[in-house]
């Protein structure tokens, strides 16, 4: 996926607005994973309400400060640019995410 893609450019506009927690809507599509919907809802008390919304799943989240930083971290950026899907379930980025989110 080129730099200038529209899917790299809302994924980089949607970790834009997750680490300020600005809310909007963002939808994705990734080959395999299907469409996912996210929602920045905004802050409630120190944490920032998000709604994602996939074909199998659907969580809403209340991100703290510091899994808003891993979620948006350089690398993070990277990745949305040049449409690299990383992860792990061992990570800590997963257990805050699994802590965080509930499924609905």
């Amino acid at each position: 996926m080129a730099a200038g893609d529209t899917t790299s450019n809302h994924a980089v506009a949607y970790l834009d607005a997750l680490k300020n927690c600005t809310p909007g809507e963002f939808q994705f599509s990734a080959a395999g994973l299907g469409e996912s919907r996210n929602t920045i809802l905004g802050r409630v008390s120190d944490r920032c309400q998000v709604r994602i919304v996939h074909s199998l799943v659907s969580l809403d989240c209340a991100f703290s400060d510091e899994t808003i930083a891993l979620l948006t971290s350089p690398q993070k950026y990277d990745d949305a640019r040049t449409g690299t899907l990383e992860g792990s379930t061992d990570s800590e980025e997963s257990d805050r995410v699994s802590r965080e989110c509930k499924v609905q």
